[in-house]
């Protein structure tokens, strides 16, 4: 799935950015909807999610910043 999603145009942050806003939403928590999949399933599910974690000051652009610093750390 998640290669799907990079695959239609998003970028690593954003699944990153996606996956942050899941652990932002409070349906998602409260019910026990914690997967990844409900994050990755669908395109519109992870614009949702990305814009929760945007509602909570998550952008791209520190997604991918914190990418790249984890990367560089890792090699």
């Amino acid at each position: 799935m998640i290669i799907r999603l990079l695959r239609s145009g998003y970028t690593e942050a954003q699944v990153v950015q996606g996956i942050i806003g899941l652990s932002k939403s409070d349906h998602h928590i409260k019910n026990g909807y914690v997967h990844i999949y409900y994050v990755v399933r669908t395109t519109n599910q992870l614009d949702l999610m990305i814009h929760k974690a945007e509602e909570h000051g998550i952008t791209e652009e520190r997604c991918q910043k914190r990418l790249d610093e984890f990367i560089k750390k890792e090699t």
